[in-house]
């Protein structure tokens, strides 16, 4: 319904809320865009290395930290030995971060309390938005004491929310450009594909309106609109329709029968879980680290005779499940092409296909989200209908009692998927339906608690567990871990932190990186060795806890940029192919060693680890899975696998664009339930990258068919509006 205030006056008023949420948010603000740096000039003579400089948080929730100092000048570089005293004088420039939180104490150390000399010329605190310098704070000489020098910690000023408003305000005007933009080329789609005058082949009237520019994007996009307003007069061929089915059905066949099933390094770990379920430990088993979902599937297979046989045929079955889903919730709205289409991009979109073949969550994880987003949109098609009898009431209650316990088992498949748990029942709830009355109203909220109830019935089992060995109230024990592993692939760790690393353990860490072969898991062991790691806890509840403590440190001292990463890591997970930082394109192609890119160093379908390494029962379940491993990365069959994965990056962000297209076009014809779907797609993805700061695109693959169905909907002309708004848009012709 278009707004009753003039477009200039629409525009003001959203422009004055921008600025006042970005004043809101200033705080926040300051922490993402802002970063410090402690300046100062010194002449060091006979001060024993090694020099750290430390601060006290004034929170006392926030652990003491700081820095150490690897000066070349001073003797103090790990490239070469460290000299105990300095015997001559050194007048050095020092530059270090600080964090965002106040200090209460600052102080440069050395390492004995013997008497030197330190002279500081000049000590200044600079502020920086986004790496350009905005303010400096002069600092009064510090004050010496036994072993060191005692700085006036520098405190928050007025001008960091400034600075930190007038980013968030430059972020969110800059967000709504791209939403108007996207919703003048929904309208500009709709011009193409809905409106009578363009089947009558004449001309839309934006095309003369529009800028230059953005009339030739449009232009763009003629001929496909084109084609897809004859959707409707020239609906699928039988011949077309058979064979959709028949790609969805023999793809899987196909991959299984060249492709071998390769054991992953996390597939280790499931078939670890799934042996001592089957060893009647039950859940004293978990780690707290790794979900149950996918173990117990495997836990359910281990009776078969060829396990690596079993395996396949259930991820074959649960691929062409995922297809028939799609086909489901696209025929709800668009029974011709676009169903078809939806069911040949779940059954074809090649990361998807390639994953069957390994003994990962994703295959069971894509059935999983379709089936509760058909489930979703079956029961919001039931609450628009007239309920007017006990059968359809409990016909309601069943399927929202059956998506509860899919989003359940999601959940404890895939940890990020608690997204949807929360976002799927509230849009039961919240989305606005066609003649809303209280008795529909108050129905909505119990299948909303219904639902919510069955999925925590899934859940809670395991987060009592955690509750009861680890103390935490949580699905999973390791977000800190997690948190840990994204920010060394993402570069954005600073490890130098006094407060968790002593001085010889940083040296012989750096000594360690040298060598090479040094990775994220690695850094993980060095850390449960240090200083910060809490003492008696168990191993991953010790990696929680000093990973947490690290990366919230690291953001602290460069918010900026960890705000780029999240940024590119959104991109990454609406599809855009970001080879910087490495891990976020190319770690798939990790993954797919020894399917389509790289033959694995060694030849059997177990590739990263010895089978010694495992007890003996979760040796005996892996023997029963590991085949000898043929090079078929050379074979036609991988080959035109690679060229069809290489040809999916290409396109995928074009479907990414589709459904953000798609969303607006669904929003505007009252089609609530779709639009909430592709919602929920932009959520888990800006939880990723917000929370996580996670940009592997494995990570929303699951979601991928989902993506594709909500953009094929949207941008179809045949997608089906409330009859109000139907009756509105045909009064106009």
């Amino acid at each position: 319904m278009p707004s009753a205030l003039p477009h200039p006056l629409r525009t003001r008023y959203v422009v004055l809320a921008a600025v006042l949420l970005g004043a809101l948010l200033s705080g926040v603000a300051s922490r993402w865009f802002l970063s410090r740096e402690l300046v100062f000039e010194a002449t060091f003579n006979h001060a024993p290395s090694p020099w750290n400089l430390q601060w006290t948080p004034a929170s006392p929730a926030i652990p003491p930290n700081g820095r150490w100092l690897l000066l070349p000048q001073l003797g103090a570089s790990p490239a070469g030995p460290t000299d105990p005293t300095l015997f001559s004088a050194a007048r050095l420039r020092v530059v270090q971060p600080l964090p965002w939180y106040d200090v209460s104490r600052l102080r440069l150390a050395w390492s004995s309390p013997a008497p030197a000399s330190v002279e500081v010329h000049d000590a200044h605190v600079l502020t920086r938005l986004c790496g350009y310098r905005v303010d400096r704070l002069n600092l009064p000489d510090p004050a010496a004491e036994p072993g060191g020098l005692l700085f006036l910690p520098p405190h928050h000023r007025w001008t960091d929310r400034v600075f930190g408003g007038l980013a968030m305000v430059v972020v969110l005007v800059g967000a709504l450009i791209v939403v108007r933009v996207v919703a003048w080329l929904a309208a500009c789609w709709s011009d193409w594909v809905d409106r009578p005058a363009i089947w009558a082949r004449r001309g839309p009237r934006f095309l003369w309106r529009g800028s230059g520019v953005l009339s030739g994007v449009t232009g763009g996009v003629r001929f496909p609109a084109r084609a897809m307003a004859w959707w409707p007069r020239n609906p699928p061929s039988r011949f077309f329709r058979i064979s959709c089915f028949l790609l969805a059905a023999l793809a899987p066949v196909w991959l299984m029968s060249w492709a071998p099933l390769i054991i992953s390094s996390d597939g280790t770990a499931y078939f670890w879980v799934a042996s001592d379920l089957a060893s009647g430990r039950g859940l004293a088993s978990f780690d707290g680290w790794r979900l149950p979902g996918y173990s117990l599937l495997l836990w359910a297979l281990l009776w078969a005779r060829d396990l690596a046989l079993a395996i396949s045929l259930t991820h074959a079955a649960l691929a062409v499940g995922a297809a028939l889903l799609a086909f489901a919730l696209v025929r709800r709205r668009a029974p011709g092409w676009p169903a078809y289409l939806a069911m040949l991009a779940a059954a074809l979109d090649p990361m998807v296909m390639l994953w069957q073949r390994l003994t990962q969550t994703e295959t069971l994880s894509t059935f999983l989200v379709l089936l509760c987003a058909w489930l979703f949109v079956l029961i919001r098609d039931r609450l628009v209908r007239p309920l007017d009898s006990r059968r359809a009431w409990l016909g309601s209650v069943a399927l929202t009692a059956a998506l509860g316990l899919a989003l359940g088992y999601a959940s404890i498949t895939r940890g990020n998927f608690q997204v949807l748990a929360v976002l799927l029942p509230l849009g039961l709830f919240v989305l606005p339906s066609p003649a809303p009355r209280l008795r529909r109203s108050l129905f909505a909220g119990a299948l909303a608690l219904v639902c919510g109830l069955a999925s925590l019935g899934v859940i809670w089992p395991w987060v009592h567990q955690n509750q009861t060995q680890f103390h935490r109230t949580s699905l999973t024990v390791g977000p800190g871990f997690s948190r840990q592993l994204q920010g060394w692939q993402n570069g954005t760790i600073d490890w130098n932190q006094s407060g968790v690393m002593s001085y010889p353990q940083l040296l012989d860490m750096i000594e360690r990186m040298k060598g090479g072969g040094f990775n994220e898991y690695t850094y993980s062991q060095v850390l449960l060795a240090s200083r910060a790691a809490p003492a008696d806890a168990l191993p991953y509840l010790k990696r929680d806890v000093i990973g947490a403590v690290v990366c919230d440190e690291s953001f602290a001292r460069n918010g900026p940029a960890h705000a780029r990463i999240a940024a590119k890591a959104m991109l990454s997970q609406l599809g855009w192919p970001i080879d910087e930082p490495f891990a976020f394109r190319h770690a798939v192609h990790g993954w797919l060693t020894g399917l389509i890119f790289n033959p694995l160093a060694e030849p059997i379908t177990l590739p990263n680890f010895k089978l010694d390494f495992f007890p003996r029962p979760v040796r005996l379940v892996l023997q029963r899975v590991i085949r000898p491993l043929v090079d078929v990365t050379r074979s036609p069959n991988s080959v035109a696998a690679g060229l069809w994965f290489h040809a999916w990056e290409l396109a995928r962000p074009l479907i990414a664009l589709g459904m953000l297209v798609g969303i607006v076009r669904l929003a505007r014809q009252r089609d609530w339930a779709f639009a909430w779907l592709g919602l929920c797609y932009l959520a888990h993805a800006g939880a990723l990258a917000l929370l996580v700061f996670a940009g592997e695109n494995r990570y929303s693959m699951p979601l991928y068919p989902l993506m594709a169905a909500v953009a094929l909907v949207g941008l179809s002309p045949r997608a089906s509006p409330s009859p109000k708004i139907a009756n509105h848009e045909a009064a106009r012709y």
